[in-house]
C-alpha cells in the first residue's frame, strides 16, 4: 500500500514540474516576441538608421541627383531643400543659395530672402567638387557636315536641322580642342528623306558616337529629341562629362537628363533619371 502511495506522489510531482516548465518557457517566448528589438537584453540601445551624406546636383526643375562612393541615385525634394548650393544660371555663376521647392526651385539667401532668377539652373552642394566651364554653342560648319554625312552614310539638308549644337572645348585639358556635336531634324518644318538624332564627340581627333537614331516618319512622335544641357567635371575626374536632356513631342515619355562620363577610353551613359 505504501509503495502505491509513493508512486502516486511521484507522478503528481512530475506533472506539477511539467506544468511549471511549460508555463515559464511559453511566457518567456511571448515576452521576446512582444519586445523583439531588445533580443532579451534590457538596456541595449536600438540600432539607429544609417544617414548617408550625399553630394547633390540639381539640374533645372527636372533632376535631383545624389552622389556617394562613386555612384549616383535620384533624391527626393525634401533631401534637397534647405541645403546651401553653388548656383549657376544660364551657365554663369550666380551665387550660393538655399533651395526650396514650390512649382520650381526657388533661391533664398542667408537672410532667407527670396532671390529671383530667369533661365536654366544647375546647382551643386557646397562640398561637392564640381567644375562648370564657360563655353559657346555654335552651329555646324562644313567640317561637321562632312563628319555627319560620313557617320549617317547619306547626305542631309543642314538648313533644316531642328537641333544644331556644336561646342568646341578641350575635354581632357591636354591643349587639343575637342568638340561635342548634337544634331537632329526630327522637328524639321520640311519633309525630309531621312530623319535622325545624332550626338558624337571628337576627342583628340577621334570620333565617338553616343547617339545615332535613324527614325521613320511614322515613328517621330515616339522618339526623343536631345539638347546639350551642361558640361561639367566632378569628383576629380580628369575628363569633362556632359549632360543631354531628353524630351518628347508627345506623352510617350517624360523629360529627363542623361549623364555621359568618360570611362576606359569611351563616353558612356552612366546615369539618367
Amino acid at each position: 500500500m505504501n509503495k502505491k502511495v509513493s508512486i502516486v506522489i511521484i507522478i503528481i510531482l512530475v506533472a506539477i514540474s511539467v506544468v511549471f516548465y511549460a508555463y515559464y518557457y511559453v511566457n518567456r517566448d511571448l515576452g521576446e516576441e512582444e519586445n523583439p528589438g531588445n533580443n532579451g537584453n534590457e538596456g541595449e540601445t536600438p540600432t539607429e538608421p544609417v544617414v548617408i551624406d550625399y553630394d547633390m546636383l540639381v539640374i533645372d526643375n527636372i533632376s535631383n541627383w545624389g552622389y556617394v562612393d562613386g555612384r549616383w541615385r535620384t533624391l527626393d525634394i525634401d533631401e534637397i531643400e534647405d541645403n546651401e548650393f553653388v548656383v549657376y544660371v544660364n551657365h554663369q555663376y550666380y551665387g550660393n543659395y538655399n533651395l526650396k521647392y514650390g512649382t520650381i526651385w526657388n533661391l533664398f539667401d542667408d537672410n532667407n530672402s527670396y532671390v529671383e532668377y530667369y533661365g536654366d539652373l544647375i546647382a551643386y552642394s557646397n562640398d561637392f567638387n564640381v567644375v562648370i566651364p564657360s563655353y559657346a554653342v555654335t552651329n555646324v560648319t562644313g567640317v561637321e557636315i562632312s563628319e555627319i554625312t560620313t557617320i549617317l552614310g547619306h547626305g542631309f539638308n543642314s538648313s533644316t536641322l531642328s537641333t544644331n549644337e556644336v561646342v568646341n572645348i578641350d575635354l581632357d585639358s591636354n591643349g587639343i580642342v575637342d568638340k561635342i556635336v548634337n544634331v537632329s531634324n526630327l522637328d524639321s518644318l520640311e519633309e525630309e528623306q531621312y530623319y535622325f538624332n545624332l550626338c558624337y564627340v571628337v576627342l583628340n581627333n577621334e570620333i565617338q558616337v553616343v547617339i545615332d537614331d535613324e527614325v521613320q516618319y511614322r515613328e517621330i512622335m515616339s522618339y526623343p529629341v536631345y539638347k546639350l544641357n551642361y558640361i561639367l567635371r566632378y569628383d576629380n575626374n580628369s575628363v569633362y562629362s556632359f549632360i543631354l536632356q531628353e524630351g518628347y513631342f508627345s506623352n510617350v515619355g517624360e523629360t529627363q537628363n542623361n549623364l555621359y562620363d568618360y570611362v576606359d577610353g569611351n563616353y558612356i551613359r552612366s546615369f539618367s533619371d
